[in-house]
């Protein structure tokens, strides 16, 4: 009897799970299902052909030979909009030295947070020569190549990344760091040298070269020439929060960049999609406007990470010259010279030093000379893609006339 209820239980289990089974896979419900999926495989399916559309609108439209031609022409101007961006760092480096003097000028009583307060110091800085706002220059390049070359030799010993685009997993990111890091500390002696060249009026007879900034750098690692000066902040002193600076400086230029990327496209696209309806402007839009967006984003995250950071770049600049007998010229009114008679005690001490004698703003002295660096460099990179437009009509007008003469002879008219 027992066997016998227990039969029919099982068989009762059996009969509810294959009913359920025929309701879910029923005709009825399998058509919706297979509509609800069709919808969404529909869905997919056109949202990866819009996403290929605009990807390979340019590859179905032009032959091998026309693709190579759009490829060769877009490389071009990357390299253009770097060529731009070398030019933007040597011509607008007398602002960031004039910067850096007001930074260091902790006597002023004009902040210069503005670009109108600075058009009388330019004016009367022309007293003293053209070289007045150049020294430290070409020290400066030195400083950038130097650390360059020293983040590629890391690399290449190491398994760390030296670009942020490399950096695919959390190790990565780790050894990344490491290599920015240990960069920046290298290179701390060379920047506190070419800091302090540049900062130097041009009424004193110091002339820097090369030799002198690696005599110099030697100077400030071994503490030769400065032992009696008590009020300079020692070298280790400065490794640690200048290789901080640079390392959030890179990460907020990373960061910033590819929010103006986004930001730029998505403006582009609200405002000149709807225009590109020809062929050629959208091989202009490949050609020119992807390498114009790219150096524009990275000019504006230049200048944002700037100042974001903008304090800490003021606190570092006066430790770095503190006790170097340093000589500014005056960023008040442009006449005469200011001797830099600090005595900070550490990081911490001049950030509320300057807070309590100077103010909030003080921290933010010489920025003015910020909104002009941005300005200019603007109008510069303005002008390259305006070149790169020029270049871009002339060679594709020339290749289509060649082109459409070739097919004439081929394909003579009766």
């Amino acid at each position: 009897m027992a066997d016998y209820f227990k039969y029919q239980k099982s068989s009762l289990k059996e009969s509810h799970e294959s009913d359920t089974f025929s309701q879910i896979f029923s005709p009825e419900n399998s058509k919706k299902f297979l509509t609800e999926e069709n919808k969404f495989d529909k869905k997919l399916s056109k949202k990866n052909l819009m996403k290929s559309k605009t990807l390979h609108s340019i590859e179905s439209k032009y032959d091998l030979e026309d693709k190579n031609f759009i490829n060769q022409l877009k490389s071009n101007n990357e390299l253009l909009f770097k060529a731009t961006k070398i030019f933007n760092q040597l011509s607008l480096y007398p602002f960031k030295a004039l910067r850096w003097q007001c930074q260091i000028h902790s006597e002023s009583y004009k902040y210069h947070t503005t670009p109108f307060t600075l058009m009388p110091v330019f004016y009367n800085l022309n007293y003293y020569g053209f070289y007045t706002l150049w020294k430290g220059c070409f020290s400066m390049a030195a400083y950038n190549g130097i650390k360059t070359i020293i983040e590629s030799i890391l690399a290449e010993l190491t398994t760390w990344e030296k670009n942020t685009e490399d950096v695919k997993k959390t190790e990565k990111l780790y050894g990344h760091i490491s290599l920015k890091m240990i960069s920046s500390a290298l290179t701390t002696p060379i920047l506190t040298a070419v800091i302090y060249e540049s900062v130097q009026s041009g009424i004193s007879q110091e002339n820097f070269g090369l030799v002198d900034l690696v005599r110099e750098t030697y100077n400030r690692i071994t503490g030769y020439r400065y032992n009696y000066r008590t009020r300079m902040i020692s070298l280790w002193s400065l490794i640690i929060p200048n290789s901080l600076y640079f390392l959030g400086f890179h990460f907020f230029s990373v960061g910033f960049e590819k929010i103006f990327l986004s930001l730029i496209n998505l403006i582009k696209k609200i405002f000149n999609d709807k225009r590109r309806t020809s062929s050629v402007d959208e091989v202009e839009a490949e050609v020119v406007d992807e390498p114009y967006t790219k150096a524009l984003s990275e000019l504006f995250s230049y200048f944002s990470s700037t100042f974001a950071l903008y304090p800490i770049e003021t606190i570092l600049n006066r430790l770095m010259v503190q006790g170097t007998r340093t000589i500014i010229d005056n960023t008040d009114n442009g006449y005469g010279v200011v001797p830099i008679n600090t005595r900070y005690d550490g990081f911490f001490d001049c950030a509320r030093s300057i807070h309590e004698t100077e103010g909030f703003l003080g921290y933010y002295k010489g920025f003015g000379t910020l909104i002009i660096e941005i300005l200019i460099g603007y109008a510069i990179m303005n002008f390259g893609k305006t070149v790169a437009l020029r270049i871009f009509d002339s060679e594709w007008t020339t290749r289509s006339d060649m082109k459409n003469m070739k097919n004439l002879m081929t394909n003579p008219i009766n």
